[in-house]
């Protein structure tokens, strides 16, 4: 559809629109709800102090029928980047066909175009005054977009009462005029201009290649719009229209008006700073307030979003994420509406605890052992559980925990878990044990050569132990039951006793001395020399001679621990056997025993024997391979791979060790091909014979089209033809082409050049070297060469020196790569249109006059029209004057807006106010213009001087005064949220008052206090300094840039700070001392002292100013003493604390006399080795046997020692005596 049918669509609808506003409206419309704003969070759990986004949509429903009255001005960007691609004629084209849509009996409009500076035509009904107004807009200068919405607003405020007034504002380019920033202050103005009540509409212009997330100006324009739905953006001019006529179909017609939503954030949450500022429009926000305002809302949906974070401290649980909102807007008859916010909620919970360290993280079954769990995110009245046991009293902290470990019933791993109070858990594992111990042995003798099996028995033996005989291992070890181990004997190195010792796999041990003896050699003891061969095949039934000494009659041979199929003993020092089969090649232990239980052991290797390949079927296959082929032959391994000559085969099915089935690969040769297959020990074999590879037919050409061609080649050539093949290539002459596409019956390529023209044979090689040769197939020739270019003529064809003018240059036989000269300068082709016409931007020349225009093709040819162009020559520049500044005076910072008036002021002429330059904001014609004053340093009046271009000037003496500013106001200090705080300060407090600047300085007596906060000039947060001394001080309020401050005379009291201990944990003890005790209280340092009566305490670690952990010193007395701390000992102001009776040291109870209750031995040629069992044995305890004093040999603990008796069998008397002289009841011993 051209513009013309777009105009008379949009033209339709909006005087459908206005037609149905003049009915009358049933009382019923006014009823229903105009909108509705829905809620949502993401996501929707989160733990303490994380965020949320919180989303709000707010829905016009479809707008009445009813259209406002609206004055629009459309201000209209005329910089000189709109000068390129068509911008400036797409613009006035679309400005004019919106002034056509417009309903003139209801509507006004007036426009704004500005450059460097912003001009303007009035509010007017009369349609076509306005695009005769437009059609005089020329592209040049800068971009002064907050300029040209001040004279926006200048118009606007003569709109009638009854009247929406509204802004039209397209662009192209970022804001390059204004301060402090351009785009501040173009922001400003759209501020301003809403703030005013003004609907805000912007339409950027970004080129087709801009991206609109990033763009300068589409982002700057977002911002102003009065709301999402108010801006537009187009990727190149010629979509303008469109947007236009949209919005003119908008203009009068919403769903609600002055539309305000306010937003009041939970206590427990804090809105996060600046997650709101990419709204449109932005929020106002106050503490936890946030308040949406816009004049005017659409039947589309508007979405705003931000975050929020839970607080610190806040509350766990479903939270409501706002403690209240509204929602105010007008309908269209201008009546006052509500609406409601939804209320949703969040799950906000601590952090799960993590487990990260525990240290130790075993111990024995009986417990009592400190542990310390170490980790993240602990809970208050946390505990903790090891396996089913609950540890008391567990010490807490964030990152840290220390228990007690509980007693259990059994040694092993389990489970230690940490339980929050919101029952959140952490695992980690502990390990309890118990040491091993061992009594007897059974024998307790054997042969040096070892193999001896040996019951082992004792208490406390775990499953994977672990049994040495003196340093050497046991051969072999099996575990029963927790009482008994079975333990074959290694080898010993000496005959004689040596120490038994078990080991748990915790690596826990215990040691039973001279536990077994090593018996001498004997002469009958066998011994094997040789075994040959040494090895054989896995599959058995080898002869083997075993070499050695003192075989017997009747021994028996195993391999492996199987027997040998058959045994003949030919002599002592040799057997000959067949060895057995095996299930695995590898070494095996050789044993011979003799009848006699004396045995002898060797090692033999089984050999996995090499596989071979005794069939192939079939014997033949396509080089495109997928032939299926079964393998026939001999030990075959799982795992196996074959290879058809060097490409390996897909294994399909392996059938066992002599066949298996495959699929062949695809072969780059033809013909035979060995068969090769290796196993995954990498013995192979080689198939004895080939396996032969079939070729396809070779490929054959039957037609090329066409069949000629530029020798620079680069054309498309078609081969048809047969057995055309992936892979192939193709070759004109000895030049490879590039082939584009293949199938069996046709291929494309792109020829190459050639050398010169003439036939060449063209040939198609499959990838098997099989070829295809068509005899002269295609001809190369050489194409005529090309005519010279002409120029016919421009249109324009005259313009300024200063160049830039958009000329279309006409003519004949351009290439693509022409180039255009005016004169001597080369001109910038902007388009390229075809070989007639050409779009170029003409060059600046230095002289006016006619110059030649010359079009250069790339082969050299050229094509002139002479004085084809004619610079015009500037005119010349007139004298200005200037008759009159208003207003004459303003302050010495600048800013005033400024009107000077007189003659023959140029568009681009400066302005000085003195020696410094004003900004121009607009330029109303030769007679008038509108300044931002400069800042001055002095007061006084100045020289207003006008400059134009040319350098003509005019003056009007002391034409513009600067005022001296007036003195700043005093601060004033009101009161204070709280006005005592401890002596370490810290503390959080509101500073009320008035004139407070914004790097206002706050000290409390002599100390500055830190700034957290500040809230405008009567409030700022702060955070108390610490002071050296308790007392009252003065709290002064200091504005720096004018050195005046206030003061609250004794406004703020100081409080001591006194040390406290309040608890120890825990709070009784050994007199041996080391006990881990924390202690609790208030304002420790890590200076603080600590004293258990009057002996210093070691300090392990200081937690902060509440808890300590330290370890007890010894005692020499039991009972109670005081626990001190001293707050600070390198203060002389100190503070101390003695929480009396603190500690306790527990007496250690009263010795018991030994007990005696159970007697075991095992005789042996030394003696009668002695278990005693009973209660109450001390380190230093001796048994006494019929008055004789024996040495303690093994002491195991309280309950059991062990001794050895050298007495003759017989009944003796046995007491037992501790190293404190206590003794045992005597009891009798009976030794066998």
């Amino acid at each position: 559809m051209g513009m013309n049918g777009v105009r008379r669509v949009f033209a339709f609808v909006l005087a459908a629109a206005l037609t149905l506003g003049a009915l009358p409206l049933p009382k019923a419309a006014a009823a229903t709800d105009a909108v509705t704003v829905t809620k949502s969070v993401s996501p929707t759990e989160i733990l303490v102090q994380e965020e949320v986004e919180v989303t709000l949509t707010v829905q016009g429903t479809p707008p009445t029928n009813v259209v406002r009255p609206n004055d629009v001005i459309l201000v209209i960007d005329r910089s000189g980047s709109m000068a390129s691609e068509g911008r400036m004629t797409s613009a006035k084209n679309a400005a004019k066909g919106f002034v056509d849509l417009m309903d003139f009996s209801k509507h006004r409009v007036g426009i704004v175009d500005y450059s460097t500076t912003a001009k303007g035509m009035p509010l007017t009904t009369d349609g076509e005054q306005a695009k005769q107004y437009i059609d005089t807009l020329v592209a040049n200068g800068n971009t002064a977009t907050g300029d040209a919405i001040q004279l926006a607003m200048e118009l606007l405020a003569e709109h009638r009462p009854e009247a929406q007034p509204v802004i039209v504002l397209m662009t192209d380019g970022e804001a390059n005029v204004g301060s402090p920033t351009p785009y501040d202050y173009a922001k400003l103005k759209a501020a301003e201009a809403k703030a005013a009540g003004i609907v805000f509409y912007t339409i950027a212009l970004l080129s087709k290649d801009d991206d609109p997330e990033t763009s300068p100006p589409n982002l700057l324009l977002k911002e102003m719009a009065t709301t999402a739905q108010h801006h537009h953006f187009v990727l190149g001019a010629q979509d303008l229209s469109t947007i236009y006529s949209k919005i003119v179909h908008e203009i009068g017609i919403a769903s609600a008006y002055d539309v305000t939503l306010t937003e009041t954030v939970s206590g427990d949450f804090e809105i996060v700073p600046d997650s709101y500022q990419h709204n449109i429009p932005q929020p106002q926000v106050s503490g936890n307030t946030l308040t949406w305002h816009f004049l005017e809302l659409k039947d589309e949906a508007l979405t705003f979003t931000y975050r929020i974070r839970h607080k610190d401290g806040g509350a766990t649980g479903m939270l409501p994420t706002s403690s209240g909102s509204s929602l105010t807007y007008k309908d269209y008859a201008g009546a006052p509406r509500t609406g409601t916010v939804p209320v949703v909620r969040v799950k906000v919970s601590y952090p799960a605890p993590v487990i990260e360290s525990v240290e130790p993280d075993n111990g024995p079954v009986s417990g009592g052992n400190a542990v310390v769990i170490r980790g993240r995110n602990f809970r208050p009245g946390a505990t903790v559980t090891f396996g089913n046991y609950t540890a008391a009293n567990p010490v807490v902290t964030p990152t840290e925990i220390t228990v007690t470990a509980p007693a259990v019933t059994k040694a092993g791993a389990v489970t230690l878990q940490v339980t929050n109070d919101d029952q959140q858990k952490a695992a980690a594992t502990y390990t309890y044990w118990v040491e091993p111990e061992l009594q007897s042995l059974t024998p307790a003798e054997g042969p040096l050569t070892g193999g001896t099996a040996v019951r082992i028995k004792g208490r406390h033996f775990a499953n994977g132990a672990q049994v040495r005989f003196g340093d050497v291992p046991a051969a072999q070890v099996t575990y029963i039951d927790a009482y008994n181990l079975d333990a074959i004997t290694p080898p010993g190195t000496a005959a004689g006793p040596v120490s038994v010792t078990v080991e748990n796999p915790d690596g826990h041990s215990t040691t039973l001395a001279d536990g077994f003896t090593y018996l001498p050699l004997d002469a009958t003891q066998p011994e094997i020399t040789a075994i040959t061969p040494p090895s054989g095949s896995m599959y058995g039934g080898e002869t083997v001679v075993i070499e050695g000494r003192n075989f017997a009659d009747g021994a028996t041979v195993t391999f492996g621990g199987t027997p040998a199929a058959k045994v003949t003993v030919e002599s002592s020092d040799r057997i000959v056997v067949t060895t057995p089969a095996a299930s695995a090649g590898g070494t095996v232990e050789v044993v011979v025993t003799n009848p006699n239980g004396q045995y002898a052991t060797g090692s033999y290797l089984y050999m996995v024997p090499a596989p071979t390949i005794t069939n192939v079927s079939p014997t033949s296959g396509s080089v495109y391979g997928g032939t299926i082929v079964y393998v026939d032959g001999t030990h075959f391994q799982s795992g196996a791979v074959i290879y058809f000559g060097d490409q390996q085969a897909t294994i399909l099915n392996y059938y066992g060790p002599t066949r298996m089935r495959v699929r062949t690969p695809e072969s780059n040769v033809g013909g035979g091909v060995p068969v090769r297959l290796v196993n995954p020990d990498g013995q192979e074999a080689v198939w004895s014979g080939l396996f032969e590879y079939i070729l396809p037919d070779p490929p054959s050409i039957s037609a090329i089209e066409p069949a000629e061609g530029s020798v620079d080649g680069g054309e498309a050539v078609t081969i048809k033809g047969a057995n055309f093949a992936a892979g192939s290539r193709v070759f004109f002459g000895a030049a490879e082409a590039t082939v584009v596409n293949i199938t069996a019956a046709q291929i494309t390529v792109t020829t190459p050049p050639a050398q010169g023209e003439g036939a060449v044979d063209v040939r198609v090689v499959d990838r098997w070297g099989q070829e295809g040769v068509l005899p002269g197939g295609y001809t190369y020739i050489v194409p005529p060469p090309a005519p010279a270019p002409q120029v016919t003529s421009l249109s324009p064809d005259n313009g300024e020196l200063a160049g830039g003018e958009l000329i279309y240059v006409n003519g004949a036989y351009f290439d693509p790569a022409v180039r255009i000269f005016f004169g001597s300068n080369e001109a910038v082709v902007l388009n390229y249109y075809g070989p007639d016409r050409l779009r170029v931007k003409a060059p600046a020349a230095a002289n006016p006059g006619a110059v030649d225009v010359r079009a250069e093709n790339p082969d050299g040819q050229v094509g002139v029209l002479p004085a084809g162009y004619t610079y015009n020559a500037p005119p010349e520049d007139p004298d200005p004057t200037v008759t009159n500044v208003t207003p004459s005076e303003g302050p010495m910072e600048g800013g005033t807006l400024v009107y000077v008036e007189g003659t023959e002021f140029a568009s681009e002429a400066i302005v000085m106010f003195g020696s410094n330059q004003a900004q121009v904001l607009n330029y109303y014609g030769s007679t008038r213009m509108r300044v931002r004053v400069p800042a001055s340093d002095v007061s006084g009046p100045v020289d207003v001087t006008v400059i134009n271009p040319s350098g003509k000037q005019a003056v009007l003496p002391d034409g513009f005064t600067y005022l001296a500013p007036p003195p700043p106001p005093d601060p004033e200090l009101i009161g204070l949220s709280a006005d005592s705080g401890l002596v370490v300060g810290g503390e959080i407090v509101y500073v009320d008052g008035a004139n407070l600047d914004s790097d206002v300085q706050i000290f409390f007596g002599n100390v500055q206090a830190t700034v957290m906060n500040y809230y405008g000039p009567t409030r700022v947060r702060v955070r108390v300094p610490a002071a050296p001394a308790p007392g009252v001080v003065d709290v002064i309020a200091v504005n720096p840039k004018g050195g005046k401050s206030a003061v609250l005379p004794q406004a703020y009291t100081y409080l001591p700070v006194s040390v406290k201990i309040t608890s120890l944990s825990p709070n009784e003890g050994e007199m041996a001392g080391g006990e881990i005790v924390y202690i609790y209280g208030e304002f420790f340092t890590e200076r603080s002292e600590f004293y258990f009566g009057s002996t210093p305490v070691t300090v392990l670690n200081y937690y902060g100013p509440t808890y300590v952990r330290v370890r007890a010193p010894a005692s020499t007395v039991p009972g109670p003493v005081d626990v001190t701390v001293v707050a600070d000992p390198t203060d002389p102001n100190t503070t101390t604390f003695t929480l009396s009776g603190g500690y306790t040291y527990k007496a250690p109870p009263a010795a018991l006399p030994p007990e005696v209750t159970n007697i075991t031995y095992t005789k042996q040629a030394t003696g009668y080795l002695t278990y005693v069992d009973g209660a109450n044995f001390d380190s230093g305890v001796t048994a006494i046997l019929n008055g004789v004093e024996y040495p303690t040999l093994n002491y195991y603990g309280p309950t059991r020692f062990r001794v050895r008796f050298t007495v003759p069998a017989g009944t003796y008397t046995l007491v037992v005596r501790n190293g404190d002289g206590q003794e045992s009841a005597p009891v009798q011993v009976t030794f066998n």
